[in-house]
């Protein structure tokens, strides 16, 4: 008998030891990001302050890459919270017109992202897990166009939020199957014209959808 309880008392721990692995601990992820940039632009202004009575108008485009990720993950009480890192690829180039037309364009190369994020989920089975997320994210961006609107404009940050699932392969299978949509907006960087006469204020706002896989170590 008691050996028969010892048996029960160690199949019991390594059970739930096991369990509790799951999405803890270190890991990385590949996959296909899609998604859409717009750039948002205000009044063009001179600079000594006053207006130039044109106002650009914004636009989006869609661009497809790769994002990469490193996470760790932690147990916290009845959250399973983990805090990663994740490159996305995929240059868009935005371009927005003006009004009154016949002011030109504005053409926004919006290139690369980096997130860092916090992500608390909810453990819906031992193999599937949901989650919301909330971090910071950066862009590159730079703003190219012909004649005097021509610009060199400076890379963009801000906030993002976004929400995923996560699904193991099976039970105690170190791959899992993910899908994860992210959004936000930049804070407003300046963009000066060339000559350096007019600069404008711009933002970018983003979403993508991603859909990969990962392994923990």
């Amino acid at each position: 008998m008691k050996k028969l309880l010892l048996s029960s008392l160690v199949l019991v721990s390594a059970s739930a030891f096991a369990q509790s692995k799951n999405f803890e601990g270190f890991s990385a992820s590949a996959a296909i990001a899609g998604g859409s940039k717009t750039v948002t632009d205000g009044s063009i202004i001179r600079t000594n302050g006053s207006s130039t009575g044109v106002t650009v108008v914004e636009s989006s485009k869609s661009a497809t890459g790769l994002a990469l990720g490193v996470a760790y993950g932690l147990t916290t009480g009845p959250l399973l919270t983990t805090v990663g890192v994740d490159y996305v690829s995929g240059k868009s180039t935005v371009v927005n017109t003006t009004t009154p037309a016949g002011n030109g364009t504005l053409s926004y190369d919006v290139g690369q992202r980096m997130d860092i994020y916090v992500a608390p989920g909810f453990m819906l089975t031992n193999e599937a897990l949901a989650y919301v997320k909330l971090g910071y994210a950066s862009f590159s961006a730079t703003a190219v166009s012909a004649g005097q609107d021509a610009a060199d404009g400076p890379g963009k940050s801000g906030m993002l939020w976004g929400l995923g699932f996560k699904q193991k392969f099976g039970q105690g299978s170190p791959f899992h199957f993910f899908a994860d949509y992210t959004a936000g907006t930049t804070s407003s960087g300046r963009t000066s014209s060339v000559p350096a006469a007019r600069y404008l204020d711009n933002k970018v706002k983003f979403s993508t959808l991603s859909i990969g896989v990962g392994y923990s170590f």
